[in-house]
């Protein structure tokens, strides 16, 4: 009778121990519970801090946009009607005297966008050059880009003009707005945007002639064409003797410079893919920056 007692104590203490353990991680569950819905209630409340953050910004951001290129417009409309009225610093008569075209334009298969209807107009300091406007803002490194890719990073020690011209080799150029030029270069701005000249079936060719009253003498080629087994090549070369518009000692051309550019390209596929490797030689020797920065 004692043993039987005993052993209905001990089963009872054990059975009390166990119910305690399990009593004791359920609750320790249920707290766990609490502190992760907790935890997914700030996030949550974080998430929609952020979201509306970000679209505040955003919409902040497209109105600075809006707001600049109104402003832009209004000083082109200001710079044109300024020019209008014979306030223009200098006007150069360019006489186009030779334009031998030898093939059909080259048809890229990219949709055409609103860029191609958009003027790219030359900056009245140089012949060559796109218009820089100044709206306010710190100027830009990048304003041009050849094939997607900055033509220059920085124009110190490099300008555009250096190492790019609006000439034969390229196929197709065009002006990229102020949203657009943010989104691809991260620069508040115009950009003009611009596409070299590929090689086609057959032998094709371009060369272009400009020259005008005070000796300007500028020679663009382009020769392309097809080598079979679908390579293609094409062949560039930009000549130009600028003597200005009035003499100086030290030299006699304000801009001499020479670009060369050859390109190799292998399609794949029918035309579905390929691989171009272009090369470019420019040696530019310019005083616009110095001598003739205080000229009359």
């Amino acid at each position: 009778m004692g043993s039987e007692l005993t052993l209905s104590v001990m089963f009872g203490f054990i059975s009390s121990v166990l119910l305690g353990i399990v009593a004791y991680f359920i609750k320790q569950l249920h707290t766990d519970f609490k502190s992760m819905e907790r935890d997914m209630s700030e996030v949550k409340t974080m998430a929609l801090i952020i979201k509306t953050e970000f679209k505040t910004s955003y919409d902040i951001l497209n109105k600075k946009v809006e707001y600049l290129e109104q402003r832009i417009n209004k000083l082109e409309i200001l710079s044109m009607h300024n020019f209008l009225n014979g306030k223009s610093a200098a006007m150069m008569l360019a006489l186009s005297l030779v334009n031998v075209t030898a093939a059909f334009a080259q048809d890229d298969n990219s949709s055409a966008k609103e860029e191609g209807n958009r003027n790219v107009m030359l900056n009245a300091a140089s012949a060559n050059g796109p218009r820089e406007i100044q709206i306010g803002l710190p100027s830009a490194d990048v304003n041009v880009l050849e094939n997607g890719l900055p033509v220059t990073y920085a124009t110190n020690p490099h300008s555009v003009n250096t190492i790019w011209r609006g000439d034969a080799s390229l196929s197709h150029q065009g002006l990229l707005k102020i949203a657009e030029t943010a989104i691809t270069t991260g620069n508040i701005g115009y950009a003009v945007n611009s596409f070299t000249q590929k090689g086609q079936k057959g032998f094709n060719g371009t060369l272009n002639y400009k020259s005008n009253h005070f000796g300007l003498q500028e020679f663009s080629l382009n020769m392309n064409g097809d080598l079979g087994k679908d390579w293609y090549y094409s062949f560039n070369m930009y000549q130009n003797f600028d003597p200005g518009t009035f003499k100086i000692k030290s030299t006699p051309y304000q801009d001499r410079t020479q670009i060369y550019k050859a390109l190799l390209t292998k399609k794949y596929n029918g035309n579905r893919g390929e691989f171009t490797a272009m090369y470019r030689y420019a040696n530019s020797h310019s005083v616009y920056n110095y001598a003739t920065s205080g000229a009359p």
